[in-house]
């Protein structure tokens, strides 16, 4: 586990207590730059950090700060780190290069379980050395299993102030589930004494043990083993993952890398990681874990921070890729903050699309053909069958896909005429709009086989066009071979993010 790893590497201490001199610095610290560790010498202090090949540390204190000097495989510098008030927070900076200076900032090292308190929010720090900060329902009982919802935040914030937004933005959803909040493990600068916020590092993770150690121990990874942990400690049935923003970023990479984790996620505001894309992954049981998560992306229309267009690709990207259960939540006139977003409606997605009760499984698909939410319906009917006791809604399932069939079958002929001629690529926006509805009917297999096989011809060259147009730095060139990918291969997979950059 990757608990191991990180213990070989730093000890936890007991909860800290008050200190002076140096000794106030001492121990074992979650910081910007990986584990670190202060061991007090006479007047000054001494230690080192890192992740895998270690850096040293070495200093005194002065007046309230530390003062120190650093060297290591990356070069060689000095910084200072003031202590907080509470003894168990530290902020400061370090010189690199030609006098560069970087904020260094963190927090003491101390495994602590939160215990539920009903109706209250407890704080706690994994294994891995993530605060977590947990919720439980008014009338939580320990012996009943429950449905958590972990929440990442956004940029230079902190996820228990999400935690405690809940019962006021969405009481029902607060009384519903357990609540997690897990703040990345690099302090933000924008912290400030005595209010921690928070940044997660994914933007290089690429999988378990890929790359070196700072690479695959950043934030998905230290979540995915605090999944485990706290499912062990707490009445835990499965995991939603969600957050804001930057959590939005951090849902995908979570839920991509350890589908077999989750049973729902709920990306707010965020958009795709390159090494989250569907196209990614080669793993076939990697891929299927994938495609068995629904995805509830939320995205407001008035977003001026993530534009509204990431969202429409992110649904765009994943419907691309296969995956059943998929719906956009969004609101005309919502923008950037999560307390204004369709969060609650995109939970009780999650909830229908893992019913467990054949019986209310097959009425929210005819739920959903009724108000033509025609992908929602034909997911529910590809899941019922896995469910035991579902052959006593064998028959009006049938019926329900018979009428999403006959729903299906205009535009799907048309369709098929179309792409058997394949004149040219009019047909291709009509194509991308039927499959975001019906590609999962029995029916329309043939047509997405066709499709398909139209694609392996369209999609090499249209590779080539791309990643030319993007290195090009001649603006009217780049945009003849963008053109070139829509009128002549049109089939491929940029089909639809090069004329969304067109338009």
């Amino acid at each position: 586990m990757l608990a191991t790893i990180l213990c070989a590497l730093v000890l936890a201490l007991p909860q800290a207590k008050p200190a002076k001199g140096a000794e106030a610095f001492a121990g074992s610290w979650m910081t910007s730059f990986g584990p670190l560790e202060l061991e007090a010498k006479g007047k000054g202090l001494a230690g080192s950090y890192g992740w895998g090949p270690r850096s040293k540390i070495e200093g005194k204190r002065v007046g309230e700060a530390f003062e120190f000097e650093w060297s290591g495989p990356n070069g060689s510098g000095d910084g200072r780190f003031t202590l907080w008030k509470d003894g168990r927070t530290f902020a400061g900076e370090s010189t690199f290069g030609q006098g560069q200076k970087e904020f260094w900032g963190g927090y003491r090292i101390e495994r602590k379980r939160a215990e539920p308190v009903k109706g209250a929010v407890s704080d706690g720090q994994t294994e891995m050395h993530l605060e977590y900060h947990v919720r439980v329902p008014k009338d939580f009982d320990p012996k009943k299993r429950y449905t958590a919802v972990a929440l990442f935040h956004g940029s230079n914030a902190n996820s228990r102030e999400y935690v405690e937004g809940c019962p006021s933005n969405w009481p029902e959803l607060a009384e519903r589930y357990i609540l997690v909040g897990f703040d990345g493990e690099h302090l933000s600068p924008g912290s400030q004494d005595p209010r921690r916020v928070f940044n997660a590092t994914y933007v290089e993770f690429s999988g378990d043990k890929v790359g070196e150690p700072w690479r695959y121990l950043q934030t998905p990874a230290l979540v995915a083993d605090a999944l485990k942990e706290l499912s062990s400690e707490l009445p835990i049935e499965r995991w939603y993952v969600g957050g804001h923003s930057q959590g939005g970023f951090l849902t995908f990479a979570v839920a991509m890398f350890y589908p077999e984790l989750v049973a729902g996620a709920f990306p707010v505001a965020g958009n795709l990681l390159v090494q989250c894309e569907p196209s990614f992954f080669e793993d076939e049981k990697v891929r299927a874990a994938q495609r068995r998560v629904p995805f509830a992306i939320v995205h407001g229309e008035k977003d001026t921070v993530v534009e509204f267009s990431s969202g429409l690709y992110c649904r765009d990207a994943l419907q691309d890729g296969g995956f059943p259960a998929l719906r956009l939540f969004t609101d005309p006139k919502a923008g950037h903050p999560w307390a204004f977003l369709p969060v609650d409606d995109a939970l009780a997605w999650l909830d229908a699309m893992n019913a467990a009760d054949p019986e209310e499984l097959l009425a929210f698909a005819r739920k959903s053909a009724d108000e033509k939410h025609y992908r929602d319906a034909s997911a529910a009917l590809e899941r019922l069958p896995r469910l035991p006791g579902a052959a006593a809604q064998a028959e009006a399932a049938a019926k329900l896909g018979d009428e999403l069939e006959k729903a299906a079958e205009p535009e799907r002929t048309r369709l098929a005429k179309a792409i058997g001629a394949n004149k040219n690529g009019d047909w291709v926006d009509a194509f991308w709009d039927f499959r975001a509805e019906f590609a999962l009917l029995p029916e329309s297999q043939p047509l997405m086989a066709a499709y398909g096989k139209l694609r392996a011809k369209h999609q090499k060259p249209a590779d080539q066009l791309f990643y030319r147009a993007r290195e090009e730095g001649d603006a009217a060139k780049k945009k003849e071979l963008y053109r070139e990918i829509l009128e002549k291969h049109y089939a491929s997979s940029w089909y639809r993010l090069v004329k969304s950059w067109s338009q």
